[in-house]
């Protein structure tokens, strides 16, 4: 089959079982006309417009973006998970309770303190770790129901 049967423009977009002529056809006329009025929406329910609903602002965007980012991984779940069983708890403890090096778990800490989830408390050369707020444990509950 010729790249001409099947549509191909010079953008390298296809367009099945539209040939060239008919394609340029339609852009002239689309230039001509403007584009199609959209055909009205069968429901009974008002429509939104532009400028009727808030998008987030920027700053709320990425702050949400690195908490879903955050949760990402099983074992930042899961150190979430141990951190809403008890309100406290040391490096070394999360260390041996998911069986991982010191660095790995360090590591997922800075991802869940960066995305503010947890936050930190330092005792000498140890780190203390507790959850800000509970509500990210009724929240991970509430997307497994």
């Amino acid at each position: 089959m010729a790249s001409a049967d099947l549509g191909y423009r010079a953008a390298g977009t296809l367009h099945f079982g539209i040939g060239r002529r008919r394609l340029r056809h339609m852009d002239q006329m689309s230039l001509m006309h403007g584009p199609p009025e959209p055909e009205p929406c069968p429901s009974n329910i008002p429509r939104v417009r532009p400028g009727d609903l808030r998008l987030l602002d920027e700053v709320e965007l990425r702050r949400l973006v690195g908490v879903v980012g955050a949760l990402a991984d099983p074992i930042r779940v899961q150190i979430i998970h141990l951190l809403g069983q008890r309100s406290d708890l040391c490096t070394c403890e999360l260390e041996a309770l998911l069986g991982l090096a010191q660095s790995k778990v360090s590591y997922h800490l800075k991802v869940l303190l960066d995305a503010g989830i947890v936050a930190r408390e330092r005792h000498g050369t140890w780190s203390h770790y507790s959850l800000r707020t509970r509500e990210i444990l009724r929240g991970l509950r509430a997307l497994n129901a």
